[in-house]
């Protein structure tokens, strides 16, 4: 256990990772002001840190943080901790995606299209968010499957280049299917909400569905480094409080990416859970087909939408064809975001806080049942009310999947 006359802060995990540790940097120090320099960079104070003290440097992070992740003993600990260029050490754990439930077929985007039940089994849509670029940080993406073919002025294949945390040899392919169900309801062809995105795979869990906190910053810091605007990423994963990863979409949000994530499967308020807790991300909590709250959603002040999550129909990862019913608040999100990809579809310069207004100012009130203690009553709408998208052509309607 580190002292507490530390000079830095220590975090701990609530499924820690034994002796692997992520260390973020001060912001100002006189120290770091001198060594990180025009060519001199953060890998390059790592490793000096990691020689100095015994620990052994795994990853550093250049953009969604500045910091490193370690593999350390009690003693190169103790000694990170005390060097006066650290601004908090917090253990590395295990994340998962958001658990999702094979369920019978879907009626989300039905739902979103309309203000009250009952459904009309038809899905209305103006835009499909043409030049939006979707980051999807999750299991990773089926690239060949039908759903991401070209849409009228997209490229024929919408998947484009990605990020790996996972050393599997499966590079950002889908070896679960977790992802490639989010993106299916994120932009998929007739699945989805943004039909023309470009998808990109940020792939952060493995073929078992979960990761490393440590490998979550990693695909954040990928993100905010190479990401095109206008951009939107969705995480549908989460895990306890983890003070470093709130940070990371903090900063990525700062660098213009909307970030969009799932409140949580736990039935318990979203406020205690990564990222579902962080402040500048949308966090969305998911209802079923009568409009209540999920049985399994997390709720509270740090949600701020609720979207369709309960027996949802999307890509599956099995077949370039293959489609299958889940639920869960992994489910929701997506919608959510394939909604901001619209609107950056319609205001490609809009900024996060922006995009977000909007999305609330649309949403339909007081018709989620049971919303939960401190929850927001608002339900995802994706049609244009009021001039909120300015001016458009007439409506494709198209059958929903049920």
């Amino acid at each position: 256990m580190p002292s507490t006359a530390s000079a830095a802060d220590f975090r701990t995990n609530s499924k820690p990772i034994d002796g692997q540790y992520i260390v973020v940097l001060k912001k100002q120090s006189a120290r770091l002001a001198s060594e990180i320099g025009p060519t001199l960079r953060v890998s390059s104070v790592a490793q000096d840190m990691g020689r100095t003290h015994g620990a052994k440097v795994t990853h550093t992070y250049e953009n969604a943080l500045r910091g490193f992740v370690v593999n350390a003993d009690d003693a190169a600990l103790a000694g990170l901790l005390a060097d006066p260029r650290v601004e908090y050490v917090e253990e590395d754990g295990i994340v998962t995606m958001n658990p999702a439930y094979q369920q019978p077929p879907s009626w989300g985007l039905d739902r979103v299209d309309q203000r009250s039940l009952p459904l009309d089994t038809w899905y209305t849509f103006f835009f499909i968010a043409n030049g939006v670029h979707a980051y999807v940080v999750d299991t990773g993406i089926r690239p060949t499957h039908a759903q991401f073919n070209g849409w009228t002025g997209a490229p024929p294949s919408r998947v484009s280049n990605g990020f790996s945390a996972i050393a599997d040899g499966n590079g950002t392919n889908d070896c679960h299917g977790h992802g490639t169900h989010v993106a299916g309801t994120m932009a998929g062809g007739f699945t989805g909400i943004a039909r023309a995105a470009t998808v990109h795979p940020v792939r952060v869990l493995g073929c078992n569905g979960s990761g490393t906190w440590s490998g979550v910053i990693a695909g954040l810091d990928w993100v905010r480094a190479n990401h095109i605007k206008p951009a939107v990423a969705n995480m549908s994963l989460g895990g306890g409080a983890i003070v470093s990863v709130d940070t990371a979409v903090a900063n990525l949000t700062a660098a213009g990416v909307t970030v969009v994530v799932a409140a949580g499967n736990n039935a318990s308020d979203a406020c205690n859970f990564s990222p579902a807790r962080a402040p500048s991300a949308i966090t969305v909590a998911s209802t079923d087909i009568n409009d209540a709250r999920s049985s399994f959603s997390n709720y509270g002040t740090c949600v701020d939408i609720f979207a369709p999550g309960g027996n949802i129909v999307s890509a599956w990862n099995s077949s370039d064809t293959a489609l299958v019913a889940l639920s869960g608040t992994s489910m929701a999100s997506p919608h959510v975001a394939g909604m901001a990809a619209l609107i950056l579809g319609r205001y490609p310069a809009a900024t996060p806080a922006e995009v977000t207004a909007r999305l609330l100012t649309n949403s339909t009130p007081n018709k989620v049942i049971g919303p939960g203690t401190g929850s927001p009553n608002k339900l995802l709408y994706v049609l244009p009310t009021g001039g909120e998208y300015g001016t458009y052509t007439a409506p494709i309607k198209v059958p929903a999947i049920r």
